[in-house]
């Protein structure tokens, strides 16, 4: 039989003609999740979502007695244990907030609840650009301007003030204290980078890496005067998808390999973390694609003094639908079994045809499939 939630709001379809449905959520309505109940053996739930509209509907059923006729049994090893799930989220970029900002009072709040609170999804991992990501309209840092090591003039932006801090603080408190924050870098202040004839090369100046590290941390400090604490950090996003030289104004990320970032790691990044007020905070490598996962954190881990300061490895989805890389998941953590794997960016935005669009395809199964169908990969 089909049991609903308690207390719990249904969705309410909407069909956009990109093969299968939205829930409506707005100032008067958006659909809510209750917290599931525990049933007594031998009976157990299904939760379905489907393109018809279905979302989280609850069909309880219940298991059979052994059977002659079936030869095949599965069973299940509760103590074999892999890696911990540590949560599930978004990222808090400035496109984000310009959107959020666009809604009335009431449908920002019914949104966000969607998103973090127990009535919702529980989102409960999330990550923060440090300055401009991909997804903002323009390029900056938080030290633009003249060159200046010591970091005296570092400010955070408008952008964190307008579209990152306030719904931060409001996903806590709806998610009552849960959230958990990592934060990446996309670009470097330009008079820290080599610049040659106006071209950014996006390669840091190697008597810059004590001050990149250093604005790390003031980083960290600024958001801790907000209120807003961070779980983790990743030595910044893309280092080896973005190593090609561009022009001053495009939003591109600071370009590493394992040999360039190794001493910064060793030298600057680590230290500096380790002996500052944030020494228990979570400093993830790689931030990049899949498929560069295994020669470069081999690289970058040789040296165990290296290796030492590393506590996770971060990846993106891009390239895996038509590239299997899912098994290297599992490589890693042979080779590097006391680190973390964790997947920080998918988005099915990089389209071309959605670029030329402008905007996404509201609820379009084929990119809910995609999603479901990276998480059952990594999973397995």
């Amino acid at each position: 039989k089909n049991i609903g939630f308690s207390g719990a709001e249904e969705c309410q379809s909407r069909d956009y003609g990109n093969g299968g449905t939205v829930c409506v959520c707005n100032a008067n309505h958006c659909d809510t999740i209750s917290k599931p109940e525990k049933v007594e053996r031998p009976h157990y739930v299904v939760y379905t979502s489907n393109k018809a509209g279905l979302r989280f509907t609850k069909k309880e059923e219940t298991f059979l007695e052994k059977s002659k006729t079936y030869q095949k049994q599965i069973v299940i090893n509760s103590t074999r244990t892999f890696q911990q799930i540590f949560g599930w989220g978004s990222t808090f970029t400035d496109a984000t907030g310009i959107n959020i900002n666009s809604l009335g009072t009431k449908q920002q709040e019914n949104l966000l609840k969607s998103y973090f609170s127990e009535d919702g999804l529980e989102y409960n991992l999330c990550r923060v650009p440090m300055g401009a990501s991909d997804y903002s309209t323009h390029a900056y840092t938080y030290d633009d301007g003249e060159a200046d090591e010591e970091l005296t003039n570092f400010r955070l932006a408008p952008e964190d003030f307008q579209f990152k801090i306030p719904h931060i603080k409001s996903a806590q408190n709806f998610s009552n204290g849960n959230l958990q924050l990592f934060a990446s870098a996309w670009i470097a202040p330009i008079w820290m980078e080599v610049l040659k004839a106006g071209k950014r090369f996006k390669v840091l100046k190697t008597e810059m890496y004590q001050p990149w590290a250093n604005y790390f941390v003031k980083f960290l400090d600024n958001y801790r005067k907000e209120g807003i604490e961070f779980w983790g950090i990743t030595t910044g996003n893309e280092p080896t998808a973005n190593a090609k030289v561009t022009s001053v104004k495009e939003v591109n990320s600071v370009a590493w390999n394992p040999f360039t970032m190794m001493p910064w790691i060793l030298g600057s990044l680590g230290p500096t973390i380790r002996n500052s007020d944030y020494s228990n905070i979570n400093i993830m490598v790689l931030e990049d694609q899949r498929y560069f996962s295994t020669g470069f954190i081999k690289l970058l881990l040789k040296n165990n003094s290296t290796r030492h300061y590393v506590d996770g490895i971060a990846m993106h989805w891009y390239y895996n639908k038509v590239l299997l890389f899912a098994d290297l998941f599992a490589e890693i953590a042979r080779k590097f079994p006391e680190k973390f794997v964790l997947a920080t960016e998918s988005s099915e935005a990089v389209d071309n045809e959605i670029k030329k669009r402008g905007s996404v395809d509201l609820g379009s199964w084929d990119n809910g499939e995609a999603y479901t169908n990276d998480l059952i990969k990594v999973l397995k």
